[in-house]
């Protein structure tokens, strides 16, 4: 019917223009030892930078044991992969500009500050509009349902505290 062309028509449209933001954007994979102050930050990385050829294996243990960010923490500072636009302005700028398996820090953001390896450095994968047009076009369907729920709301008075 129409109506089934035109959501799916509103849930492409909405997919495309998603993906023209998400072009060109980057997922990093990295590790991190966060804390409250520069002089904390400071001190962790001396003591990884003195563990020489096994700072690596020091750095994870310092994470596992100082680090604020709890979950990354459990993981000896691992954060996985996180696509930029998942990540704070004040962080994507210094991992766009670092070389991978090197000791960056203290970098100073809205968390705190970060000791940071960077892993890698890819294209965010952007999928295919069939792997999930269920998401749009549930998106879609919402928004209609909101448009007529505020027009058949718009001239009544609502009484909320029936039934409560």
């Amino acid at each position: 019917s129409q109506n089934s062309k035109d959501v799916e028509g509103k849930a492409l449209a909405m997919y495309q223009a998603s993906r023209k933001e998400l072009e060109g954007k980057k997922s990093y994979t990295f590790s991190h030892i966060l804390v409250q102050d520069e002089e904390t930050a400071k001190k962790l990385k001396a003591q990884i930078l003195e563990a020489k050829k096994y700072w690596k294996e020091k750095f994870k243990e310092l994470a596992k044991t100082n680090s604020t960010d709890t979950i990354s923490a459990k993981n000896n500072g691992s954060v996985g992969k996180i696509p930029e636009t998942a990540l704070p302005k004040d962080l994507t700028t210094p991992l766009s500009n670092m070389k991978e398996n090197l000791l960056y820090g203290p970098i100073q953001t809205s968390f705190g500050f970060h000791l940071i390896v960077l892993e890698g450095k890819e294209d965010l994968q952007i999928p295919p509009f069939e792997a999930v047009k269920q998401q749009f076009l549930s998106q879609v369907i919402m928004q209609k349902t909101n448009e007529i729920a505020t027009e058949l709301a718009k001239d009544r008075k609502i009484n909320f505290s029936k039934n409560l």
